[in-house]
């Protein structure tokens, strides 16, 4: 074949995972904002079905048990039968559960619906995990990963902010049907797309040799690297899951006297901090020993937090700087999952990539309640009808937060495959 077909072929396979990606980069972000939308709504949430903190603890985490539990089951769905179907239902089971939602008048239907989307949703960073080793050379994981995680993270931040005032400005129900109407739409583009190339290479039925789901299974699981690094993602995301996805806005609500758009604006500094510090990660790691970013980075971001917590500024653009660099800071969490994907076979990578983003996630229906049960341990005053609490409450239960990051980077010690160096 003539070498300009060659290139033809190649550039247009290039253009295609740019796409693809991106519309499963999509996918993650809308996902990503449902995590941690009853952070911004959990004033009205409350007041709506009069629950107190455990309560709302639970509502939010309730969406982290079926994401977490099946990370396993997707990433042997991806290895098996690829993205086309999948993630088609995937976006429509979380758009319909997200209308469900909007509508719903108990508890226990909220519970319910929360559960579905996060099932829907559990497709969405392992998918887009896939698409960027499917159509982009593995010696350039970390820096695609890079790009994705910047466009991904400001994206969540910009979705907080704009929900938000959404939220202050119609109702938490208006929000969350908004956020529906945008799934079926990003379903109705990836409907449309074409998957054809490395999809079909992957198909089950051109590959009799692949191994079974069992033999997947079993060769993830006993591959101590593959533990190692979730249980150090799952350790220093819970800035992610615990502050940002649930108590940092109320938080910064009380602690600076702002409203619940500014507060949502201010914590999201800790998006902005890990999406610019995630761009620059694949140059930093170029200059500078791995094993010492990775260490540094999660030193850094338990510290920078507690900075904030305990020793909050007066001045409010202080507090700004010191959640940006704890999000900075977190961005070595990402070196998790291209350590995992340089460490495995082509044949168990999603399975592999779906066990450390579900210990990853972990920490959402542990801790969310945890720190929950312990503001509600501390007795808040009861203010507009709903349970209210002080700074000191606040910084008492955030003790199980600041002792997670230290245990982060205690783990990143044990992360890194031996006598085996990760490309960059």
């Amino acid at each position: 074949m003539d070498a300009s077909v060659y290139k033809v072929q190649e550039s247009k396979q290039g253009t295609s995972g740019v796409i693809v990606t991106g519309v499963l980069c999509a996918f993650t972000i809308l996902q990503f904002f449902l995590q941690g939308s009853l952070s911004i709504m959990a004033h009205e949430v409350k007041k709506d079905f009069n629950i107190d903190a455990a309560a709302i603890s639970l509502l939010s985490s309730a969406f982290f048990y079926s994401y977490i539990l099946l990370q396993v089951p997707v990433g042997l769905i991806l290895d098996k039968f690829g993205m086309r179907r999948t993630c088609f239902l995937a976006m429509l089971l979380m758009a319909l559960s997200c209308v469900v939602f909007s509508f719903v008048e108990t508890l226990e239907m909220a519970i319910a619906m929360r559960i579905l989307m996060g099932a829907g949703a559990s497709f969405s960073f392992v998918a887009m995990l896939r698409s960027i080793k499917l159509y982009f050379p593995s010696e350039r994981f970390i820096y695609i990963m890079s790009i994705v995680e910047f466009a991904g993270m400001v994206g969540v931040a910009f979705c907080n902010i704009f929900f938000s005032y959404l939220t202050d400005v119609v109702t938490w129900r208006a929000s969350i049907l908004t956020t529906a109407v945008l799934c079926f739409v990003l379903a109705l583009i990836w409907r449309k797309m074409d998957l054809s190339g490395s999809e079909e290479k992957m198909s089950p039925s051109v590959d009799a040799s692949k191994p079974s789901s069992w033999e997947i299974l079993k060769e993830v699981s006993y591959n101590r690297l593959v533990w190692m690094n979730g249980l150090f993602a799952a350790f220093l995301y819970s800035i992610m899951t615990v502050f940002v996805a649930l108590w940092g806005i109320p938080y910064s609500e009380k602690l600076y006297n702002i409203s619940t758009t500014e507060a949502a604006l201010l914590v999201s500094s800790v998006y902005f901090g890990l999406a610019f510090a995630s761009l620059a990660l694949s140059f930093v790691v170029t200059f500078l020993n791995l094993k010492l970013v990775v260490r540094l980075g999660s030193l850094f971001c338990g510290i920078f937090l507690a900075w904030y917590i305990y020793l909050p500024p007066q001045n409010i653009f202080f507090g700004y700087v010191l959640l940006f660099a704890a999000g900075a800071s977190s961005s070595v969490c990402q070196l998790a999952f291209g350590l995992v994907s340089h460490n495995v076979s082509k044949e168990i990578q999603s399975t592999a990539g779906g066990i450390t983003n579900m210990l990853c996630m972990a920490g959402a229906p542990i801790l969310q309640p945890l720190v929950g049960f312990a503001l509600t341990l501390t007795h808040g005053s009861f203010l507009d009808g709903y349970e209210s609490y002080t700074i000191s409450q606040y910084k008492a239960a955030f003790a199980l937060l600041i002792f997670c990051l230290f245990l982060a980077f205690v783990f990143s010690w044990f992360i890194f495959p031996q006598n085996k160096k990760l490309e960059t």
